[in-house]
């Protein structure tokens, strides 16, 4: 207990960090601004449909409730990661008889989840939805014909329904190794256990009302949903996240023997016999003799075969795989696991450990930090900020969150006859006091419009290698 309040105590020490932590909270600031949480928006002008909303709704409710603070950006985080543990505790008994608590343990040591559980993202939540599907199937899978298995399996399609309204299609995923074992075990143990039409149209429920509520509004959005966000993701580079032939290589195996950590040994040991995964008689074996490490082994390997195919990928994608992952090192040490007074220790040495580098990034200087860039802005101009324009540099959008500014950007794209035109069109807007953040590139061009606008411009400060603008009437003046 006293780690779960040491870890939720320090998650107000680091600021928000772009790009994604900045992006997330500011998507959900928007919400609460417009009291709008069907279209999710990155600016009052421009929507932002990459992810399904659930991140954005959990991060605005927590936030409404605790106020305006990293603590309450960082909860639903936190909680998923706990929550995941809880889950693995009660429903240990469906995978492993000795120790059923011991996969809880091996998942809330490792330092992927440890880590994750501080990150504000789609993917620890994603993990625990993930995770709930899939252990109320083997839960259903494990039980009697019956009630207890019926609400087991409405449980599993919930959980489905809320991973895919967390991130789409990629919450699917562990979807198809169920799908895969429910046909390979139909002669053994039928497959009623796993076809419930409750459960198909509770999953439908949850998982298409939104999408079917902003396609119906926005027509366009299906044609963007599955052209951009499924086929562009998987089969080109346009994201650019190590999009390379060896990207995955690159990005997925650091990751999970790094991630692995301080279990990593375990499966150092077991690579070496990993011929006989290949083998045919091995998979007959599995599938028959100990069908639950047939279905854990496909729930590891059929997503991960799907992000190294697929063109965009990054750290945190394979989170939700170390829920298998430590279920199935669980079953591999069951047997001789002892964990006397020795391990404890050192358990509790090496989560103190993660605990204290993660405070320690709060002391230290990050050029992504939106909070030592609000602070900046906060000391250069002390009045109320209604909006923060980027021009000509990434924006970092965690100051919505800070000043309570919205932030817009130059549109991605724009080639520079446009992108003078929309500055000349974005003088011409009265949004309130606003911020101009305007690189040095740009800066000639900018200094041109305010000249023709009839604005005067005040140069505030700099960060990093950009200039800090204010925009005053009066007397036009030459650029600084």
């Amino acid at each position: 207990m006293s780690f779960v309040l040491l870890s939720i105590t320090v998650q107000g020490l680091r600021g928000i960090w772009e790009t994604d932590e900045g992006r997330y909270t500011n998507v959900a600031m928007e919400m609460l601004r417009y009291d709008d949480f069907i279209h999710p928006m990155i600016h009052h002008e421009v929507p932002h449909y990459t992810k399904p909303p659930m991140t954005y709704w959990l991060i605005a409710a927590s936030v409404k409730t605790f106020g305006r603070n990293e603590f309450a950006a960082r909860l639903p985080s936190n909680l998923a990661f706990y929550l995941t543990i809880c889950l693995l505790f009660f429903y240990g008994r469906f995978f492993l008889f000795k120790k059923p608590w011991l996969a809880a343990l091996v998942y809330g040591t490792c330092l992927m989840p440890l880590g994750g559980r501080f990150v504000i993202s789609t993917d620890m939540l994603l993990a625990f939805f993930e995770t709930l599907a899939m252990v109320n199937f083997v839960a259903a899978f494990s039980s009697e014909p019956g009630t207890r298995r019926r609400l087991f399996t409405l449980a599993g399609w919930a959980g489905f329904g809320l991973a895919f309204l967390t991130k789409g299609p990629p919450g699917l995923l562990p979807l198809a190794a169920l799908v895969i074992f429910a046909f390979a075990t139909k002669k053994r143990y039928g497959l009623s256990w796993f076809f419930s039409v409750s459960g198909i149209i509770l999953f439908f429920v949850i998982a298409g009302s939104w999408f079917a509520a902003v396609i119906i509004d926005r027509p366009g959005l299906f044609h963007y949903f599955w052209h951009d966000e499924v086929v562009g993701r998987v089969f080109t580079g346009k994201f650019k996240r190590n999009s390379q032939w060896y990207g995955g290589l690159r990005v997925y195996v650091p990751t999970l023997i790094l991630g692995t950590l301080p279990w990593t040994l375990v499966f150092i040991q077991r690579f070496f016999r990993i011929r006989e995964v290949f083998s045919r008689r091995f998979w007959q074996r599995v599938r028959t003799d100990n069908p639950l490490l047939f279905l854990i082994t496909l729930w590891i390997i059929l997503p991960l075969v799907v992000f190294f195919i697929a063109k965009s990928r990054l750290t945190l994608y394979v989170l939700p795989l170390f829920t298998p992952i430590a279920i199935l090192c669980a079953m591999w040490i069951e047997d001789g696991f002892v964990l006397d007074k020795k391990k404890t220790w050192l358990l509790g040495f090496w989560m103190a450990f993660i605990i204290a580098v993660y405070a320690g990034s709060g002391f230290i200087t990050n050029k992504r930090d939106s909070r030592a860039f609000a602070e900046l802005i906060g000391r250069l101009h002390p009045g109320p900020v209604n909006e923060v324009v980027f021009v000509g540099r990434s924006p970092y959008y965690g100051l919505n969150f800070y000043l309570n500014a919205e932030v817009e950007r130059v549109p991605r794209g724009l080639d520079g006859d446009r992108r003078v035109a929309w500055l000349s069109s974005e003088l011409s807007v009265k949004e309130g006091p606003r911020i101009w953040v305007v690189s040095a590139e740009m800066l000639p061009v900018f200094a041109e419009q305010c000249l023709k606008k009839g604005f005067s411009y005040k140069v505030l400060g700099e960060f990093r290698k950009s200039g800090i603008l204010e925009l005053t009437g009066g007397k036009r003046v030459a650029p600084e």
